[in-house]
């Protein structure tokens, strides 16, 4: 009974260890020889399956970050990488031969791979990947292969609506020899962009993202906002300041002698500050930005506030025997009605003392003789003359730039504010239609 038993117990011993099998670097090196070596893999045959069917490339592509968009030379510059998949079936092993090995790392130059390359890259053509990257591959056939590269492209940059600006780039992938019968794309379903890396850019701000197949080119469409934030605070806010400061040439008077020193000094000002933010402003004579427009209306402005100005002083100090045109005059009691309704007199409280003595004045004019009683006319007669020299020095050249001062400053801050208001109307109604 004795042996029995313990010929059971090491039966169920037996039977509770479980067999491990080591993978060591000779199985690596064994599977290598097989497939690069007995094999004789060759890089350059591409491995198809039937070569009545095309190998098929899924594709997917991971977006790490924008490095740059160059309004002038029109580059963008983005760090990304691919992910290329197919079946290689000269790839291919069986597990149990060599120690359960699933996968295997190798240099990307030694094992066929798609001629990818960007199309409307900035620089000249140039395979995807470098020399350190390697591909994995599956005991399956499964080759998968992650180039990463900083691609520079070329974007078409329409700055209409800048610094408020969406600029729609593309980057355009292609197979460069093969033809679409030999080798095709396909887009890696689920996800095919990747955005779980992406990094935000300062200036630069990603709106969508997508990927097509067109024509046989793998396509990523990338829409790109412009921050307006930096802009709005160093370069719109203090030209509609400047272009308000010139507008109060008008409140200061000619006899100041300070009027044309204003205006010159705020128009210089204006002239200065476009040179400051010259470099600030994309160049691009393609299309025209609405600023570039609303900047040139503001400098029209400016210039037709100093013509005005130098016109003023030169009427302010002409002689009061020419006589007045009848628009002029016109100008002057338009002026003083405005200046009446927006004026609140105060009546002296005189009346009852100005009615006791002109009663006064009437009962003792009863009682004076007839000479007396011209005499008493004398006053009022040269009251009315007075009132009719009074007359006649309102419409004098000075009165007149008054009169203009008034009508120029609500003529040029409405022209300054329409002016704002179609520049922002327009930039925001063309911004909204592109969504």
């Amino acid at each position: 009974m004795a042996p029995r038993r313990i010929v059971l117990a090491l039966l169920t011993l037996i039977s509770l260890v479980q067999i491990v099998i080591t993978q060591t670097g000779i199985d690596l090196k064994n599977l290598y020889d097989e497939l690069m070596n007995k094999r004789k893999y060759q890089k350059v045959t591409p491995p198809y399956e039937s070569l009545k069917e095309a190998i098929t490339v899924r594709v997917a592509f991971h977006l790490h970050g924008i490095n740059s968009l160059d309004d002038v030379e029109g580059k963008l510059a983005t760090t990304a990488h691919l992910t290329l998949e197919w079946q290689d079936a000269f790839l291919t092993w069986n597990r149990k031969d060599f120690s359960n090995i699933s996968y295997i790392y190798m240099p990307q130059n030694e094992v066929w791979k798609p001629d990818v390359s960007l199309n409307n890259g900035f620089t000249k053509l140039k395979e995807l990947g470098d020399d350190v990257i390697q591909v994995t591959v599956m005991n399956t056939g499964k080759v998968i292969w992650n180039p990463m590269e900083v691609f520079e492209t070329k974007c078409d940059i329409n700055i209409t609506k800048f610094p408020f600006d969406t600029q729609v780039c593309k980057l355009i992938f292609r197979l460069w020899t093969l033809q679409p019968q030999d080798v095709k794309f396909k887009l890696n379903e689920p996800v095919t962009l990747h955005l779980d890396t992406y990094e935000e850019n300062s200036v630069w701000d990603l709106h969508s993202a997508n990927i097509v197949l067109e024509n046989g080119n793998f396509i990523v469409l990338l829409s790109l906002n412009r921050r307006p934030e930096y802009y709005l605070l160093t370069l719109i806010c203090p030209i509609i300041l400047l272009s308000l400061l010139d507008i109060f040439t008008f409140v200061i008077p000619v006899d100041s002698g300070e009027k044309m020193g204003y205006s010159m000094t705020a128009y210089l000002a204006f002239a200065v500050f476009l040179t400051i933010i010259r470099s600030s402003l994309p160049i691009n004579s393609r299309t025209t930005s609405y600023l570039a427009v609303f900047v040139v209306s503001l400098l029209v402005k400016g210039t037709a506030i100093v013509v005005v100005t130098a016109v003023q002083v030169r009427l302010h100090h002409r002689r009061n025997d020419k006589d007045l045109p009848r628009c002029l005059r016109h100008f002057i009691r338009f002026s003083r009605w405005i200046r009446a309704c927006f004026t609140t007199r105060v009546k002296p409280q005189t009346d009852n003392v100005n009615n006791q003595e002109s009663n006064i004045d009437v009962h003792n004019s009863q009682h004076l003789p007839a000479s007396k009683k011209e005499s008493s006319k004398l006053p009022l007669d040269e009251r009315s003359e007075d009132e009719e020299e009074e007359k006649n020095d309102m419409y004098t050249w000075a009165n007149a730039c008054a009169a203009l001062d008034g009508f120029f400053f609500c003529f040029f801050f409405v022209a300054a504010f329409f002016m704002t208001i179609i520049f922002f109307c327009g930039i925001s109604l063309n911004t909204a239609s592109l969504y």
